[in-house]
């Protein structure tokens, strides 16, 4: 969450996800939802709280970052179509679904599919 003169300016979800067919030595994360307050859109709220979030996983273990979200947006962010990876999802997306892993090697392990917490699907819903 960043805070600016006592409100809240913008805030970022990383949710655990779960990677079928990767083994269970893979570990990823959701990251959304994610939103900026309108005043201060465009002075980098947002990308700070992407790199800090980023960075958390990365200290905890994370093996790699899911989204599915603008491809010119979290490409900024070292984010690559997932697809590339063997990876899919359980929505129909394959350019906005990208994948950010957190250390060489995070997903040799093989193809699979991401799907996302319940929540986050009864939320989109």
């Amino acid at each position: 969450m960043a805070v600016e003169d006592d409100r809240i300016g913008g805030h970022v979800l990383f949710s655990p996800a779960r990677a079928e067919n990767l083994g269970a030595d893979v570990d990823p994360v959701g990251v959304a939802p994610i939103g900026v307050r309108p005043a201060t859109q465009n002075e980098g709220v947002g990308s700070s709280l992407i790199q800090r979030g980023l960075e958390e996983c990365r200290k905890v273990g994370v093996d790699a970052v899911v989204v599915l979200g603008d491809p010119g947006y979290y490409s900024r962010f070292g984010f690559e179509r997932a697809s590339e990876y063997g990876l899919g999802t359980e929505y129909d997306a394959d350019e906005g679904f990208m994948v950010k892993p957190l250390y060489e090697g995070a997903l040799d392990t093989g193809d699979g599919i991401v799907t996302y917490q319940p929540a986050v699907r009864q939320a989109e819903q």
